[in-house]
């Protein structure tokens, strides 16, 4: 949606645990609605996550009528796909289709070290180009900020001095 486009709202997800996300910048247009139902369909009837993805934005598109068959809402309306495309998605049972080939799953149990190669579902807490030096720049900061207020008193005192 157009209010996460220029946040990192949907990286945050990911990094807690979201294992794939549409992002569309008009999700209120019924054209832009009508491509994103159809992909929880799709993902229940058996489809990996790319080819509900697929599916579904092809609905939206002129995919009929170029040869190649090319796409325009993806390009045109910056639409963007995070996660695995092979990624086929659990459905608690087989009742429509038989690609659901998953066992039930087993929840994460808590633990804050828990850590799937560099990726941490409960938050990080630490980071390996962590930067905890108090270099030169932040000395220069509060430098000319101390002086600046320095600055704005002696002006201040001046001018009270100058009227009196």
């Amino acid at each position: 949606m157009c209010q996460t486009s220029n946040t990192y709202l949907h990286l945050s997800l990911i990094r807690h645990g979201s294992v794939f996300q549409v992002q569309d910048p008009w999700p209120t247009s019924w054209y832009g609605a009508v491509w994103r139902q159809s992909i929880p369909r799709d993902i229940i009837l058996g489809d990996t996550v790319g080819e509900a993805y697929s599916k579904g934005i092809s609905h939206v598109g002129t995919l009929y009528i170029s040869d190649p068959p090319q796409w325009w809402w993806d390009t045109a309306e910056n639409v963007v796909y995070f996660g695995d495309p092979c990624l086929r998605m659990y459905v608690p049972n087989t009742q429509y289709s038989d690609k659901n080939t998953w066992e039930l799953p087993q929840s994460i149990e808590y633990d804050i070290s828990t850590d799937f190669e560099g990726h941490t579902p409960f938050g990080a807490l630490d980071h390996p180009h962590e930067n905890d030096e108090f270099g030169i720049g932040y000395i220069l900061f509060y430098l000319l900020a101390i002086c600046g207020i320095l600055f704005i008193c002696v002006v201040l005192i001046r001018s009270k001095r100058k009227k009196k």
